[in-house]
């Protein structure tokens, strides 16, 4: 790490070396970097004050390679399926603690939550069954098998811990148009959540 402002070579306190095709060890390859009695070497100097997590340069990225920015596209499992689809299931389920929205006999938060699990998971279970019987042509859905108050996080840090194929389920059930949480929300009707399914 550089201590001291170099300013005729646009080097600042603070900055460091960065590994480069130049110079792959920045350790002992630094220290020796002069011992083949060259007159100068191009060194990669890394802005620390401009740092967020990245800490250095992606070797991929590289004009020789043709790998840059333009190379990159939209991860479909991060972006969506973790990014807003889990968001907006999390969203539904703290909505439906906070507004009681299956009118579970709770006298407290944390009952409302541990009911809540208990009904959505019934709900996601019927769905799956009914989807798989009125339509066995298609693919079958990747199931959440349990949900449970451990996976919803807390109420000032409110999560879901599901994985990335079990989102898509999960949206597709409150979404029903018959059945789904959605229209049974805005109708403000109890909902029956204990049921024998058979098909």
């Amino acid at each position: 790490m550089v201590d001291e402002d170099l300013p005729d070579l646009g080097i600042e306190e603070g900055d460091f070396i960065a590994a480069a095709p130049e110079l792959l060890d920045i350790g002992p390859g630094a220290d020796t970097l002069f011992d083949d009695g060259a007159a100068s070497h191009t060194l990669h100097f890394w802005r620390g004050r401009y740092q967020t997590k990245v800490v250095h340069r992606n070797p991929l990225f590289r004009r020789e390679l043709g790998i840059g920015i333009h190379s990159m596209m939209i991860d479909v499992l991060h972006a969506v399926h973790l990014g807003v689809m889990i968001r907006c299931c999390m969203v539904f389920m703290w909505l439906c603690v906070s507004n009681n929205v299956f009118h579970v006999p709770a006298s407290t938060q944390e009952q409302t939550v541990i009911h809540t699990c208990l009904v959505v998971r019934e709900s996601l279970s019927r769905f799956y069954l009914e989807r798989m019987c009125a339509h066995p042509e298609l693919a079958p859905l990747t199931e959440i098998n349990d949900i449970t108050p451990k996976m919803m996080g807390s109420r000032r840090k409110p999560t879901l811990k599901l994985k990335a194929a079990e989102t898509w389920a999960f949206i597709m059930d409150p979404a029903h148009p018959d059945d789904g949480w959605l229209p049974f929300w805005r109708s403000g009707r109890g909902r029956p959540w204990s049921h024998r399914l058979s098909c």
